[in-house]
């Protein structure tokens, strides 16, 4: 009888000590892991298949295309070909890598914060690491977000030169 009063006894100091989930932090994570919801939403509307085609393209015609580069003397020739060779060989691929390696550092993001709320709602870190935790994640997420523009720019000039110099490379590989 005594060991099941002392049992019952020890089992309520247990709760008693349990600290309930703090709310603001419960609603901070949530906030983050809405926010790279949404980067993972407007990472997909990228028209990848579009991208695609252009570097298909260019991968058919790029024997052709530095070959009239190298065959051309006019300067004028050498600039458009020369431009859509950079923005077709070097920038697109970048910001094709920079778009793949957003998408698993979103992803890693959203798996930590959705493990963060659950040891949130769980209260299973003390109160300090708690807000270090939610800080680092905030501080990650503005990194994405900044990471997220910057790809957003890359495929943006890459589609802008490709729809800039295209006309002019259809012809120049077309005459002769």
């Amino acid at each position: 009888m005594a060991s099941g009063v002392l049992a019952l006894s020890l089992c309520g100091a247990q709760t008693a000590c349990h600290r309930s989930a703090d709310p603001e932090r419960l609603t901070a994570a949530g906030l983050l892991r809405r926010s790279v919801d949404s980067l993972q939403h407007a990472l997909d509307r990228t028209d990848t298949l579009a991208l695609a085609r252009m570097e298909d393209l260019f991968a058919a015609e790029r024997g052709r295309l530095e070959t009239r580069f190298q065959d051309t003397l006019d300067a004028a020739t050498a600039a458009v070909l020369g431009n859509y060779h950079r923005a077709l060989a070097q920038a697109l691929p970048h910001a094709l890598a920079d778009r793949a390696r957003l998408r698993l550092h979103l992803d890693s993001t959203r798996a930590r914060i959705a493990d963060l709320e659950h040891d949130l709602q769980h209260a299973v870190m003390d109160a300090d690491e708690e807000a270090l935790a939610i800080d680092r994640e905030r501080r990650d997420v503005q990194a994405l977000e900044q990471a997220m523009a910057a790809v957003d720019a890359r495929i943006a000039a890459a589609r802008h030169d490709h729809d800039r110099y295209r006309p002019q490379v259809d012809s120049l590989l077309n005459t002769r």
